[in-house]
C-alpha cells in the first residue's frame, strides 16, 4: 500500500525540487504540496496523511506552530520530518521534543531523504500492525495485559483503565519499577528472540520471588527494553528500610545479570526507579525514574545495576551555556592546532560528569551542535556532497554511541577529521581566503571595516588573521583598505559630477578635511589639483 506524503515549504523551487526527488524515490506515493503551516493543518485535519515533510521557517504559520497544533490522534498516526538549516538547529531539536520523527538539514541529500522515508515507512507499518494487533489483545489476557501495562506506565491509559490495572496490586502497598536494557540479543532470529524473552522474564521472576511480587513486560516501542513492576506488602517504609529493600534488590539482580551473561551471552543494564506507593502517578514516576537511570548507564560502563538515587542530573539551562573552551576550540581549529582543539573539547565534555550528569541524549545533541559549528569552518574547502555526507554522518554516528567514553572518542575523531580538512593544501587554502578577503574589501571599502569583523567573517582570530594577511599581501590590513579607498577616490575624481565631500563619504571618510589631507600625502597633490591635471590631460 502506497503512502500519502505532504510536502510543506513556502519556497516553490525548494518544494517542487523535493517533490520531484520524492516522486523519483517513491513513484507509487501520493504527494501533496502545501505553501505554509496553515494550509498543511487544513490538509491533515481533512485527510489521512502518512508522512509530512515541512520546513521550519515559513510565513503565515511556521513548521513548529503546525506541529504544536496537530491533534494528538493525527500525530500518533503520522510521521513528521522537519527541514532545518543551521540557524534552525535549536528549533529542530524543539520539534523532536514536540513529536517530530526526525529532521534533515538543507540542502537535502537524496540518499538521506530515502533513508528517512524508509525509517518513517517502517514506523508507520509497525504502528499499523500494532493497531491491528491491539484488536486481538482481548482474546488472550496475558498479551492484552502486557499491552495495557505498556500504555499504563507511559501515562496513556484512561483513568478507569488505570483503576482496573491497580486492582492487580491492591494487596500490596509499595514497590519499585525497574527497567532492563538488553544490549545484544538482536543476533537471534525472531523465533529465538521470542523464546529468549520468555526465558528472561521467567529467570527474573524466579530471582525476585523470595522478596518481591513481580510482573515483567517488554516495551512495545523498544524491543531491547523490559519493564518490571515490583511490589511488597510493607505498609510503612522508613528510609532505613527503603535502603534495605534496595540492598536486597541489588543482591537479587546481580546473580540474574550473571546468569543471562553465562546462559545467553547477553549483556544487560538495569535501572531501579524511585520507590512508589500503590497509586497511578507514583508508579508512572517510578517507571520514568527507572528509564532515566538505565539511560545514565551511558556514563557508568562498568556498572550493570544503577539505582535512581545514584544519579543527580545536571540543570540544563546552566549546563549547556556556551563555555570559553568552545571559542578556544574554534580558534584552535582555525589555526590547524588539533591538540589544543582536542583539549578544549575534552574540557567541555568533562563538565558533564564532574559533579552531575547530563541526560545522555541531550548531551549527544550538544556534541552534534558543537561539531556542526566546527564543520562549518571547513565547509568551503571540500565539495558540497562531501560536506553534506560529513554533517549527516556526525548526527547519525553520535546518536548511535552507547557510552560516554565512546562519545568522547567519536567526537574527537570527527574533530581531527575537520582539522585535517582545514590543514590540507594549507597554502592554497590561505591564498583563496585572502583573495576572497580582498574581493570583499574591494566591494565594501566604503563601510567601517574593522580587523575583528573581517577576521570573524573568514573564521580566524584577529591577531592570526592580521599576521597572515600581511604575509600574503605584503601590507597590513589597514594599509590595504587605505590603498583601495585612494584608488577609488581617483576614479571618482575623474568624474566631474561629484563634489569633493561626496567622494569623501563614498569611500568611507566622513571628515572631508581628513580625506583631502591623506589624499595629498599619498599623491603629492590635493583632490582639486588632481582633478585639474586630469581635465588638462596631464594625468
Amino acid at each position: 500500500m502506497s503512502n500519502r506524503i505532504l510536502v510543506v515549504d513556502d519556497e516553490p523551487i525548494h518544494r517542487d525540487g523535493l517533490i520531484a526527488m520524492i516522486g523519483k524515490l517513491r513513484p507509487a506515493a501520493e504527494i501533496i504540496p502545501a505553501n505554509n503551516g496553515r494550509e498543511a493543518l487544513d490538509i491533515v485535519n481533512g485527510r489521512d496523511i502518512d508522512i509530512t515533510i515541512t520546513d521550519i521557517r515559513m510565513p503565515v504559520k511556521d513548521g513548529l506552530s503546525f506541529l504544536e497544533e496537530i491533534h494528538g490522534n493525527i500525530l500518533s498516526k503520522m510521521q513528521v520530518i522537519m527541514l532545518s538549516g543551521y540557524a534552525d538547529f535549536e528549533y529542530a531539536h524543539r520539534a523532536i521534543s514536540l513529536g517530530a520523527f526526525d529532521y534533515i538539514l538543507k540542502p537535502v541529500n537524496e540518499a538521506k531523504v530515502d533513508e528517512l522515508l524508509t525509517r518513517a515507512e517502517k514506523k508507520i507499518d509497525e504502528a499499523k500492525r500494532a493497531e491491528e494487533e491491539s484488536k486481538l489483545y482481548s482474546i488472550s489476557f496475558p498479551v492484552y495485559l502486557e499491552y495495557q501495562l505498556n500504555k499504563y506506565v507511559k501515562g496513556r491509559l484512561k483513568k478507569a483503565e488505570c483503576q482496573e490495572l491497580l486492582e492487580l496490586f491492591e494487596q500490596y502497598k509499595t514497590g519499585f519499577v525497574i527497567t532492563t536494557k538488553i544490549k545484544n540479543y538482536s543476533r537471534f532470529n525472531s523465533d529465538e528472540t521470542d523464546s529468549c524473552r520468555a526465558d528472561i522474564k521467567y529467570l527474573l521472576k524466579t530471582a525476585l520471588d523470595p522478596v518481591f511480587h513481580s510482573i515483567s513486560f517488554f516495551d512495545q516501542d523498544n524491543e531491547n527494553i523490559m519493564v518490571t513492576i515490583l511490589t511488597k506488602e510493607d505498609r510503612t517504609v522508613s528510609n532505613r528500610i527503603e535502603d534495605m529493600l534496595i540492598s536486597n534488590l541489588l543482591d537479587l539482580l546481580e546473580p540474574f545479570a550473571r546468569q543471562l551473561k553465562e546462559q545467553f551471552s547477553l549483556d544487560i543494564t538495569i535501572g531501579i526507579g524511585s520507590r512508589f506507593n500503590i497509586d497511578s502517578q507514583s508508579i508512572i514516576n517510578s517507571y520514568m525514574d527507572s528509564v532515566k537511570t538505565v539511560n545514565y548507564a551511558f556514563f557508568f560502563e562498568n556498572s550493570t545495576i544503577l539505582a535512581s538515587g545514584q544519579i543527580e542530573p545536571v540543570r540544563f539551562s546552566n549546563a549547556f551555556g556556551k563555555y570559553v573552551e568552545e571559542n578556544e576550540m574554534y580558534d584552535a581549529i582555525k589555526k590547524i592546532d588539533y591538540m589544543t582543539a582536542s583539549a578544549a573539547l575534552g574540557n567541555i565534555l568533562k563538565r558533564f560528569t564532574r559533579e552531575q550528569f547530563a541526560d545522555p541524549e541531550s548531551l549527544k545533541e550538544i556534541v552534534v551542535f558543537i561539531l556542526y559549528n566546527s564543520s562549518r569552518l571547513c565547509q568551503s574547502f571540500i565539495r558540497e556532497d562531501e560536506y553534506s555526507l560529513l554533517i549527516n554522518s556526525i548526527k547519525e554516528d553520535i546518536h548511535r554511541v552507547q557510552s560516554f567514553t565512546g562519545l568522547q572518542a567519536l567526537a574527537d575523531d570527527y574533530l581531527k577529521k575537520i582539522v585535517d580538512i582545514m590543514g590540507s593544501n594549507k597554502a592554497l587554502r590561505y591564498e583563496k581566503i585572502f583573495v576572497d578577503c580582498k574581493e570583499y574589501i574591494n566591494k565594501h571599502y566604503m563601510e567601517d571595516l574593522k580587523l575583528d569583523d573581517l577576521a570573524d567573517k573568514f573564521n580566524f582570530n584577529s591577531n592570526y588573521f592580521s599576521t597572515l594577511f600581511k604575509n600574503y599581501s605584503n601590507m597590513n590590513l589597514s594599509e590595504y583598505i587605505f590603498s583601495v579607498r585612494m584608488k577609488k577616490a581617483k576614479e571618482y575624481l575623474k568624474n566631474n559630477r561629484l563634489k569633493i565631500y561626496e567622494i569623501s563619504e563614498k569611500i568611507g571618510y566622513k571628515d572631508v578635511k581628513y580625506f583631502i589631507r591623506v589624499f595629498k600625502k599619498t599623491y603629492g597633490m590635493s583632490p582639486d589639483e588632481f582633478r585639474k591635471f586630469v581635465a588638462n590631460k596631464l594625468l
